[in-house]
C-alpha cells in the first residue's frame, strides 16, 4: 500500500483556518482596511497575503529551537502594528529598506534586526517583489491619499518610488523593469534605474543610459545607498561618476566631471592634511583619528576617479 504523502499546509489540519483567523481577523477589522480605505481588489490581497504570512510563520514553529510561539507573538505585534499604522504598502517598503539596505542608525538601534526577522518569518519574496513593482506604478499622489489603509496617511509618493527602484533588483532579476524608468517624471527613480543597467547589464546601457549616469553625476542631492552613505559619507552623485567607467571611452565627454571631481577632492585633501598638522598637538585622539580617517577616504576616492579617467582612454 503507497505511503500518504504528508502535507505542509497548516489548512490542512484540523483547526487550521481557525488559528490563522484567530490573528488575521481583528487586524482586518482595523478601520484602516476597511473597503473605503482600500483600492479596489487590494482587500482581497490583503486577507490572501494574511493568510499566507501567517500560516508561512505559523508552519516555521517548532521546527529547532527557533523561531518559538513568543517570537511569533512578538513578530506578529510589531508587523500587524506596521501594517496598521503605516499602510500596507509603506509598512512593507519599510522593512525591505530595514532588510537590505539599513543605515548605522537602524543597525545600532535594533530596527534592522527587527525587521529581518519579521521578513523571515512572515513575507514571501513575491508579495514584496509585487509591493514594490505597485509602489512604481503608482505616480499620482490623490490615488494615495484616497487609499490610507494601503498607501499610508502620509506616504510621499516620489519617495517610495525611490525605495522601490532601489530594493527591486533584490527580488527581480531581469532588466526589463529598468528601460522605461529612464524617462521617469523623479530624477532619482532615473539616476537609480540608469546606474542599475549600467553596473549589472553593461551590455544594454546605451547612449540613453549613458546621458541619464550623467545628468545623475550631476546631482548632488540624492543617495543611491543608505548603508553606503552612513559608513562612508558616499552619495549617489559619487556612485555615478564610478558608473561612467563602464562606458569607456563613448563617455569620454564626460571626462570634465570626474577631473572637477578630483580637483576638489584634492584641494580638500591639503586643507586637511594642513589642519591635522595643526590640530595634532591640541585635538583629541578621537578627532585626530576622524580627521585622518577623512583623508584617506578622500585620497581613495581620487584614485577611483583617475581608474575611471584612463578607462575612458582605453
Amino acid at each position: 500500500m503507497p505511503r500518504k504523502q504528508k502535507t505542509s499546509s497548516l489548512k490542512s489540519h484540523e483547526g487550521g483556518v481557525d488559528l490563522i483567523d484567530q490573528f488575521r481577523k481583528p487586524l482586518l477589522a482595523h478601520p484602516a482596511f476597511g473597503e473605503q480605505a482600500m483600492p479596489p481588489g487590494k482587500r482581497v490581497w490583503l486577507e490572501e497575503f494574511l493568510a499566507r504570512s501567517i500560516e508561512r510563520a505559523l508552519l516555521k514553529i517548532g521546527r529547532g529551537s527557533r523561531p518559538t510561539r513568543e517570537d511569533f507573538d512578538h513578530l506578529w505585534h510589531s508587523f500587524a502594528g506596521s501594517l496598521t499604522g503605516d499602510g500596507v504598502v509603506k509598512a512593507i517598503c519599510n522593512i525591505a529598506q530595514l532588510v537590505h539596505d539599513p543605515d548605522g542608525k537602524e543597525e545600532s538601534r535594533g530596527w534592522a534586526g527587527n525587521a529581518r526577522s519579521v521578513a523571515e518569518l512572515f513575507l514571501d519574496a513575491k508579495d514584496v517583489r509585487q509591493i514594490l513593482e505597485i509602489v512604481l506604478e503608482t505616480t499620482d499622489p490623490a490615488q494615495c491619499a484616497s487609499y490610507p489603509g494601503w498607501f499610508g496617511y502620509d506616504s510621499s509618493v516620489g519617495h517610495y518610488r525611490a525605495i522601490a527602484a532601489r530594493l527591486l533588483p533584490y527580488y527581480r532579476r531581469d532588466a526589463e523593469w529598468l528601460a522605461p524608468l529612464l524617462d521617469d517624471q523623479k530624477a532619482e527613480v532615473r539616476h537609480i534605474a540608469a546606474l542599475r543597467l549600467a553596473f549589472d547589464w553593461p551590455a544594454l546601457a546605451d547612449d540613453t543610459v549613458l546621458s541619464r549616469v550623467i545628468e545623475a553625476a550631476a546631482d548632488a542631492d540624492w543617495i543611491w545607498s543608505w548603508s553606503d552613505h552612513f559608513n562612508n559619507l558616499r552619495t549617489g552623485r559619487e556612485q555615478a561618476l564610478l558608473a561612467l567607467g563602464k562606458f569607456g571611452a563613448r563617455a569620454k565627454h564626460s571626462a570634465t566631471l570626474l577631473q572637477a571631481e578630483i580637483a576638489l577632492t584634492e584641494r580638500k585633501v591639503l586643507e586637511l592634511e594642513n589642519a591635522f598638522g595643526n590640530q595634532l598637538l591640541s585635538g583629541s585622539v578621537a578627532e585626530n583619528n576622524l580627521m585622518w580617517w577623512e583623508v584617506d577616504r578622500d585620497r581613495h576616492w581620487i584614485n577611483e576617479l583617475r581608474a575611471v579617467l584612463r578607462s575612458m582612454q582605453e
